[in-house]
């Protein structure tokens, strides 16, 4: 997922790993933030975390809005 804005440059980077023998998959996400011009990197950060977070509170968002919706379908 890159992105930049002609001054600096980011990309996303994520690394699955699949489950073998019984262990649960897993994947690492680093971030990381570059000046365009020199390419010298200003930012290197581990998302991990971070998408787990995300990936909670959009759900737990998402189930807030089924449940407003389912209830005010019963009405």
């Amino acid at each position: 997922m890159p992105t930049s804005d002609g001054q600096l440059y980011s990309f996303k980077y994520v690394n699955g790993i699949r489950r073998t023998r019984g262990r649960v998959a897993h994947g690492h996400r680093l971030r990381r933030v570059a000046d365009v011009q020199t390419g010298y990197p200003l930012l290197l950060s581990e998302l991990t975390i971070t998408t787990a977070l995300r990936t909670a509170a959009m759900s737990a968002l998402a189930a807030r809005y089924w449940r407003a919706r389912t209830a005010a379908s019963w009405r």
